[in-house]
């Protein structure tokens, strides 16, 4: 079989996850890797790995399903591009058609050998690491040290807190449309969330800050966010609210300065139809942003535990550097 990943280094669909055997038989937690990530200008995280051997800087990006490589990057490395019959769109309406073969792929003492990762247009840094290398493992990360952690899933349910802190938040989960999708509170309003490690910012989707908020985007309020010379003009207006609360279970934060997203974002998608879903064509995807999209400037402020065979995460305050 091609892409033999060691240690179920691979697509989630490749491993399986033990289920009924697992409260009887469950072990202790054991860590396999530790990876430190460093942030980028942007505020997100930057995780160090290599292909073929080079040193490559890939965004940690749990909001993104499948893990790509930046075509610039595949060139440079001289990795066979092939073209594919699959078309991946993303959440502005842009596609990607192309997968790069890797003989050799590190990221600390884990190793992959003989995969593909599908070739991304855009040029930010050298790929993304998605979701499809995470769901193997317990992935654990202390947003204030950026110490990314890989642990095994054979172990007891809900021990997972090896570190101290002074108030935990369980909250269940669900992979959606490749996106790990929970409940928050927003002002006292339930909204459905994605967390987002790839989003430097937290967006609130405009029709829910109309209907569930009466915001007026451009009124003092919610103000207009200015944007930078070098961005794309075809970018949607962002506007800017700071709202009272948001709380994950326990966890509450004060003040969440959040993003506004005006609703033009898929104009590059068209409407021929998804090989996967008939029922569905590239427009209808480009057109499903979630509710809340949680980014780092939030979760900069949290360690977050991702039991994906328990579908739970377990969040606390993050360790302060230089703290007691």
């Amino acid at each position: 079989m091609r892409g033999q990943i060691t240690a179920c280094l691979a697509l989630a669909a490749l491993c399986s996850f033990a289920t009924g055997s697992r409260a009887a038989n469950c072990g202790q937690l054991r860590l396999l890797n530790t990876v430190q990530m460093t942030p980028a200008p942007t505020n997100v995280d930057i995780v160090p790995l290599k292909i073929n051997g080079s040193d490559l800087q890939f965004v940690f990006d749990t909001g993104g399903e499948t893990t790509m490589i930046n075509r610039d990057v595949a060139e440079k490395l001289n990795l066979r591009i092939q073209a594919t019959y699959m078309k991946m769109i993303n959440v502005a309406g842009g596609g990607m058609a192309d997968r790069a073969h890797i003989d050799q792929f590190d990221i600390g003492r884990l190793h992959g050998k003989d995969i593909y990762f599908p070739v991304s247009p855009f040029k930010y840094m050298d790929g993304v690491l998605s979701l499809n290398f995470m769901l193997p493992y317990d992935i654990d990360v202390d947003f204030g040290t950026d110490k990314l952690n890989f642990f095994s899933q054979d172990h007891c349910p809900g021990a997972v807190q090896y570190w101290k802190a002074a108030a935990t938040a369980m909250v269940p989960f669900v992979l959606e449309d490749g996106h790990l999708v929970i409940p928050v509170t927003l002002d006292g309003q339930p909204v459905r969330a994605i967390i987002d490690t790839g989003a430097s910012g937290t967006v609130l989707r405009m029709d829910v800050a109309q209907k569930l908020y009466k915001l007026t985007p451009g009124d003092a309020d919610t103000p207009e966010a200015e944007k930078n010379a070098t961005e794309d003009p075809k970018q949607p207006k962002r506007y800017t609210h700071t709202f009272k609360t948001l709380t994950f279970g326990d966890i509450e934060m004060n003040n969440p300065r959040l993003s506004i997203l005006e609703d033009v974002h898929k104009r590059d998608a068209t409407y021929t139809q998804l090989t996967s879903d008939r029922t569905k064509t590239e427009k209808d995807v480009a057109e499903l942003l979630p509710e809340v999209t949680v980014g780092m400037n939030l979760m900069r402020k949290l360690h977050i535990y991702f039991a994906f065979a328990e579908r739970k995460m377990y969040i606390t305050p993050a360790f302060a550097p230089g703290a007691n």
